[in-house]
């Protein structure tokens, strides 16, 4: 896979999450995306997306010194899962059609979640 400029708006973007994540100093989420704009610059196309973002986030993690921008959605994520796991596991187990239930609750309850 190779990138496109279609990827490049896109590379940006991740990197202004990321920071944002990380940081709420909007000086350092700048010198982040200025990073990041210099990096598109220069942007070996012939690399795949998921090594771009690797080289973004490792740029991250060194100007903020923080070694996961997503610990704290990690772990929200994560609680979220263990919450409604024994629920879903039973709706399944119980289920006519174990991989449609499946997939139809999870995206349902998972919306309603976040609402």
């Amino acid at each position: 896979m190779k990138i496109y400029i279609d990827c490049m708006p896109c590379f940006i973007r991740q990197a202004l999450d990321s920071a944002r994540l990380v940081t709420d100093d909007e000086i350092t989420q700048e010198q982040i995306v200025r990073y990041v704009l210099a990096m598109a610059a220069d942007m070996d196309t012939r690399q795949s997306p998921p090594a771009i973002g690797q080289k973004i986030h490792r740029l991250i993690r060194q100007l903020t010194n923080n070694d996961d921008p997503y610990k704290e959605l990690k772990k929200k994520n994560n609680s979220l899962a263990l919450r409604i796991f024994s629920e879903l596991e039973q709706k399944i187990n119980s289920s006519q059609d174990p991989l449609e239930t499946a997939v139809g609750w999870q995206l349902q309850e998972i919306l309603s979640i976040w609402e």
